[in-house]
């Protein structure tokens, strides 16, 4: 019986050790620098390692001396011969005194340079270069509304481009439920919270310039549960030189050609693309030109700017790389490439299927009086990325 019981014990001791194993292996990655908080590029991001490292190594002292102080103290007051029955003593006044004053002046040194720090990121710097980050489900938009005192507004997805060196102020808010928003390398991380603004400041090394344009894109992500696509929610941030950043800047503010308008427009009156996407050139009114002359902002829909969709690497929350297949995939089904529902419902033109409200990016795959082909869906595709303007 006791042998029977041993062999049963066996699968059970192996299975907790190859577990253990797989913790140990999953631990053990080697290490990327764009999404990574040890590997800072960013002032803010450099002072929460260094406090973060700072309270860690004060911590593992403090941890390190407890467990020899409990060691020693299991060796020298051990049961013994002669020493069954220890002396005992009640409470110890310069050890209780001791170790009530001493973590209580460790936590005042630590929260003061917490506060400080705290203060000095919540403070807004002058000159800041503003862009507001909005939360959507489950992708990131980002309205640039002041760069170099130009209120003329740039609004994108996905991809944040700043340029090295110069202060950034990140307005944080949600439309629908809660999200956080977190580029590792670059900044902290801060929720954005539907109904209510956050800031953080985001300042991007000079020295990031001395490396290659591969090497100065850092990933990130929401750090909230959102929904079934939370984990799809990715977010790219591109360091430009100020000479890199002022040229995309300024592409990102010109319009389609009117041949690129009528040519789209025959899909658009089909598939009703602008009800849920902004196309500069496309607007039906006087919209484009009070926006490129700085005096209305540019409107925000329920979907990405779709104007300058070809000047970035990645769509869908910066899930899919930007490519011809993939964009013409996600026309074609786009529900079919993402978990979940797009977001709260909405009326949308021409499509009500069994009466359900749409959500989101359709599937123009059944697109009710004009069924998508997937030659179309790729045509409109190719055309898309043909509008690169960077």
């Amino acid at each position: 019986m006791l042998q029977a019981k041993m062999r049963r014990g066996r699968p059970m001791k192996l299975k907790a050790l190859l577990v253990l194993g797989v913790v140990a292996a999953a631990g053990c990655g080697a290490s990327t620098n764009t999404q990574s908080t040890f590997e800072p590029h960013g002032k803010i991001a450099r002072d929460d390692k260094n406090i973060f490292m700072g309270f860690f190594w004060v911590a593992a002292v403090i941890g390190v001396l407890i467990c020899l102080a409990v060691v020693f103290a299991a060796i020298r007051f051990r049961e013994r011969p002669g020493n069954e029955n220890p002396k005992q003593i009640h409470g110890h006044t310069q050890l209780e005194i001791a170790w009530t004053i001493l973590p209580a002046l460790i936590l005042t040194v630590m929260g003061v340079f917490t506060v400080s720090m705290i203060w000095d990121q919540a403070a807004k710097p002058a000159g800041a270069m503003e862009i507001t980050v909005t939360g959507k489900q489950w992708w990131w938009q980002f309205q640039y509304t002041k760069v170099d005192g130009q209120t003329k507004q740039v609004v994108t997805a996905n991809e944040l481009h700043i340029p090295a060196g110069k202060p950034i102020w990140l307005t944080l808010k949600s439309d629908n439920v809660n999200h956080s928003f977190w580029i590792p390398a670059l900044a902290g991380k801060k929720d954005n919270i539907d109904g209510h603004l956050n800031n953080i400041q985001m300042i991007a090394d000079i020295d990031l310039l001395k490396q290659p344009e591969s090497k100065r894109w850092f990933d990130g992500q929401c750090a909230q549960y959102c929904g079934l696509s939370h984990a799809d929610m990715r977010v790219k941030a591109k360091v430009d030189t100020d000479d890199e950043f002022k040229t995309w800047y300024a592409s990102q503010l010109t319009s389609w050609t009117s041949d690129a308008v009528a040519k789209f427009k025959k899909w658009d009156d089909i598939y009703t693309c602008s009800s849920c996407h902004y196309i500069q050139g496309l607007a039906k009114d006087n919209t484009d030109a009070k926006v490129q002359s700085g005096e209305a902002p540019v409107p925000i829909n329920r979907g990405p700017n779709l104007t300058h969709l070809a000047d970035r690497t990645s769509f869908a929350g910066a899930k899919y790389a930007l490519t011809l297949d993939n964009l013409t995939q996600w026309i074609y089904d786009a529900q079919a490439h993402s978990a979940g529902e797009f977001g709260k419902p909405m009326e949308c033109p021409n499509y009500q299927k069994d009466k359900v409200l749409c959500v989101g990016m359709p599937a123009f795959k059944d697109w009710p009086g004009h069924k998508m082909t997937m030659a179309e869906a790729k045509e409109i595709a190719q055309f898309l990325l043909d509008q690169k303007s960077t």
